[in-house]
C-alpha cells in the first residue's frame, strides 16, 4: 500500500483534536503512525507481515516530554529529535523469507534475509523535518499548516538497505542500497 497522499495528510492533521494538554501526543502520534504503518513501498517485495511499523509508542513519549516553546527553531528542532527517536525504534523491514520476483518470469527470485532503514537517511531526512519546521510559516488554522508535509516529505528521504540471496545466474548473495522505503 502506498504512502498517503499530501491531501490525506493535511485533512487528516486538521481533523486532530485542539487540545492544550498532553493527549495532543497521543493524537499526533496516532495521526503520523496511521499515514506510514504498513505503507512502505519497497517495489516488488512481497511478506507476510507489514514492510514497515512506526514507533508510536516512542514518538508519543518523546512528544509528552517537550516543553512549550515559542522559539520556533527549538521546537523544530524538539519535534526532529521526537521523530528520530520513533524512526530508531520502528521495526524496520526485518522480514525473513521476503522475495522479490521479476514480472513474468517465475524462475527469477531473491529471497530477502534482511531490510533496514538506511541510518544516513534518517539524519538527512531529521535534518530537513528540523529546517522545515523551523522555517515553517505561524498560522492560525491547522488547514494552512506546513507540519502535514513536513513530516510526509521526512518519510519520504528515507531509504533502505536489503540483502539476501539472488537466484541469478547462481543463488549468490545480493546487498542493495538505498532502496525508497516509501
Amino acid at each position: 500500500m502506498a504512502i498517503d497522499n499530501i491531501g490525506v495528510w493535511r485533512s487528516t492533521f486538521n481533523a486532530l483534536p485542539k487540545v492544550l494538554n498532553k493527549s495532543w501526543a497521543a493524537a499526533f502520534a496516532t495521526w503520523v503512525d496511521d499515514r506510514v504503518t504498513g505503507k512502505a513501498q519497497l517495489t516488488g517485495i512481497t511478506t507476510a507481515t507489514p514492510p514497515f511499523t512506526f514507533s508510536k509508542s516512542t514518538f508519543q513519549a518523546q512528544l509528552e516530554a517537550l516543553k512549550v516553546t515559542s522559539i520556533s527553531a527549538i521546537g523544530g528542532n524538539n519535534f526532529g529529535t521526537a521523530w528520530e527517536a520513533a524512526i530508531n525504534a520502528s521495526l524496520t523491514l526485518t522480514v525473513v523469507a521476503g522475495d522479490f520476483t521479476a514480472p513474468g518470469d517465475a524462475t527469477t527470485w531473491s529471497s530477502v534475509t534482511l531490510a533496514e532503514i538506511d541510518a544516513p537517511s534518517v539524519l538527512a531526512a531529521k535534518a530537513a523535518l528540523i529546517a522545515a519546521l523551523t522555517n515553517s510559516n505561524k498560522c492560525n488554522n491547522t488547514a494552512n499548516s506546513d507540519f502535514p508535509k513536513s513530516f510526509r516529505d521526512a518519510f519520504l528521504m528515507l531509504t533502505g538497505s536489503v540483502t539476501g540471496m539472488n537466484s541469478l545466474p547462481i543463488p549468490t548473495p545480493f546487498d542493495v542500497l538505498l532502496v525508497p522505503l516509501m
